[in-house]
């Protein structure tokens, strides 16, 4: 009996846990659209929210961290349960991390405003963030559901991103190349494209971390 109540009291405790996941995910996600949105819109107010809101995302992720330590240590998981506790773990750290990209574009931003800017640059930076937002939701809502198949599809996706980002850079050498009043600008569009192309990294990760919580199988994706 004792270990049912323990089953009940960690299943509620979970569910605690998986909405802080959704609310870290959710945070992320908006924090790379605003970051592009803030290079798109030369808006440094916006750059700004982004790097000011990275404090909750901290926030949630250090908490997601305490308490999976929590349940481990109060609980006694078993070994699906101990599996599921290590992928949000692990998910958590991934999400903080392309919140730290988020920052790092929106400080390029910042450094970019008072420079000279090419649209065509900025609107092939924005193709490449719309499938990056895109495929950060999309991992963020797979990784709830736990979709093991879906995690291998999201996956694959990141070679479109690769393909995009070696485009991109090439695009933004010749521009550079073209017009040297863009080589200050440039630099920072490179930062962005190398952002957003380790972001798609991180999303790939967390399927690893699905397949790990389903499968009991640590795989590597990103090849």
């Amino acid at each position: 009996m004792k270990r049912q109540l323990l089953r009940v009291h960690f299943v509620k405790q979970l569910k605690t846990l998986t909405d802080t996941i959704d609310e870290l995910g959710e945070r992320t996600a908006r924090a790379i659209e605003l970051s592009i949105e803030s290079l798109l819109n030369h808006d440094e107010a916006e750059a700004k929210q982004v790097i000011a809101d990275d404090e909750t995302i901290n926030h949630l992720e250090k908490k997601i961290e305490a308490e999976v330590h929590r349940l481990i240590g109060l609980q006694a998981p078993v070994a699906d349960e101990l599996r599921l506790l290590l992928a949000i773990l692990k998910a958590a750290g991934d999400f903080e991390r392309m919140g730290d990209h988020a920052v790092s574009m929106a400080r390029a931003t910042i450094d970019i405003i008072s420079e000279k800017r090419s649209d065509k640059i900025e609107q092939e930076i924005k193709g490449m963030a719309n499938d990056v937002s895109e495929m950060t939701k999309a991992i963020k809502q797979t990784f709830l559901e736990m979709n093991m198949e879906d995690a291998k599809i999201i996956a694959k996706h990141d070679d479109i991103i690769d393909k995009q980002y070696k485009a991109l850079i090439k695009v933004v050498v010749d521009e550079m190349k073209r017009d040297p009043e863009l080589i200050d600008a440039g630099s920072r569009y490179i930062s962005v494209v190398s952002n957003l192309e380790r972001i798609g990294d991180y999303s790939t990760n967390i399927a690893e971390r699905i397949i790990f919580a389903e499968d009991a199988k640590w795989v590597n994706l990103n090849k």
